[in-house]
């Protein structure tokens, strides 16, 4: 892998990552360490799961952790049409909202406040309210949700 940290602050708008033969210098897991990797960094970075790995559960978690699984036979106009619905997703708000929804960590009372907030930061572009909200939050917690926030408010006023 030349250059990790491109993985990690969303310098691409898509990674296709295949599970197998990929970042072997960086992780035993391969494709799987740096699709870890790179959740942990940039919850919001888009990938696709780009394999011709039998789909066994031995390999589960790594598609399940990718925002959509291809084949490398797939068909090309679907594979165009899935990768084109993906990249409009990212300039879209309700993409990041979604984001943040799934964090596990959250109760559902800090979803509804810190969503709330999220929302008011992306439209306006000013992060205060999401700041305010997420003091309350894990440190852990907080960043993972500055860290989406900050995408969002990044992509959506482009």
């Amino acid at each position: 892998m030349e250059n990790l940290e491109k993985l990690e602050n969303n310098y691409f708008d898509l990674i296709l990552l295949d599970i197998q033969g990929v970042g072997q210098s960086e992780s035993e897991e391969e494709g799987f360490g740096i699709l870890k990797h790179i959740r942990a960094k940039s919850p919001t970075q888009i990938v696709i799961a780009f394999s011709n790995a039998d789909w066994s559960l031995k390999y589960q978690d790594f598609f399940d952790l990718a925002d959509r699984k291809l084949a490398k036979s797939q068909d090309y106009v679907e594979f165009k049409r899935i990768v084109d619905d993906l990249l409009t997703q990212r300039f879209n708000y309700n993409f990041y909202i979604e984001k943040i929804g799934k964090i596990q960590t959250l109760s559902l009372a800090d979803k509804t406040k810190i969503i709330q907030a999220a929302q008011s930061s992306i439209l306006s572009g000013k992060l205060e309210s999401t700041s305010t909200a997420v003091k309350s939050l894990s440190k852990e917690d907080a960043q993972l949700v500055m860290a989406i926030v900050q995408t969002a408010v990044a992509v959506c006023t482009l």
